[in-house]
């Protein structure tokens, strides 16, 4: 269960949080900048620390996620993320033909690394200045099934982009194009 002392007093890796800049909170937990670029996240429940932990191993390498350095009991050391927010970024700047190929991209990305699970938050995904792709808060990846890019979807809909998304896919990707159709 949640151990909020061991995120006031500090980390099981013995870091001075005071240190470090605090990034943010999401539901697993809080994320802080260390001072040598790296992040620390301090999860609320051990397990998901673990659960997240072993497919950053998994993917180790792949250069759509971060590297993970270290995991401790409810916390982990791993590469910093920089980049815009996936939803914030389409807001600013609209989706292009690029941004749209590089989503398709990631999303076989997952396919090819073994996950079950082929869905992403938005804010999930971050975007770097060449409209590369870097994912921060894998979960359930190899346990969870979900063909499809549900929440993406999801999201791309409210931005008002996923019939530009899909015709992209189309243009490109016709097979996955007509999974996918059948699934909207």
């Amino acid at each position: 269960m949640s151990d909020i002392n061991n995120i006031l007093n500090g980390n099981d890796f013995g870091i001075n949080l005071s240190t470090c800049t605090f990034l943010g909170k999401g539901t697993s937990g809080q994320v802080y900048l260390m001072p040598d670029g790296k992040v620390i996240k301090i999860f609320y429940n051990g397990d998901q620390c673990k659960n997240e932990y072993e497919i950053l191993q998994a993917v180790n390498g792949d250069k759509h996620f971060p590297e993970a350095y270290g995991c401790k009991g409810n916390s982990m050391i791993r590469e910093y993320i920089s980049g815009i927010k996936l939803r914030k970024y389409i807001r600013q700047n609209d989706l292009s033909r690029n941004l749209s190929i590089n989503l398709i991209e990631l999303i076989e990305d997952f396919k090819r690394v073994g996950f079950k699970r082929i869905n992403m938050r938005c804010n999930h995904i971050y975007v770097q200045q060449d409209e590369n792709l870097r994912v921060i808060d894998p979960r359930a990846h190899f346990t969870m099934d979900v063909p499809y890019p549900k929440l993406l979807f999801r999201g791309l809909k409210k931005l008002g982009v996923l019939s530009d998304f899909m015709l992209v896919l189309k243009e490109t990707r016709p097979v996955l194009y007509e999974e996918w159709r059948k699934i909207l």
